[in-house]
């Protein structure tokens, strides 16, 4: 099963490891072993979605990812 993060970015739902709310930890722009991927274009991100190929910003929020599915 795919979970849908928006902007045409879906991921399986058993490569995610954590989704987690943007504004309780930012994420280090300069963090070089990331490979940010965002999903949120025009859109301030609102969820950081931790899966085993990379991470993915969303402009969904945490609590509707984790409701869909």
């Amino acid at each position: 099963m795919y979970l849908h993060l928006g902007d045409e970015i879906s991921v399986r739902r058993r490569d995610i490891v954590a989704i987690c709310d943007y504004s309780s930890k930012p994420i280090r722009e300069d963090t070089p072993s990331l490979i940010i991927t965002p999903t949120a274009k025009e859109k301030k991100p609102k969820a950081v979605v931790f899966t085993d190929k990379g991470v993915y910003l969303s402009a969904l929020s945490p609590l509707t990812l984790r409701g869909r599915g």
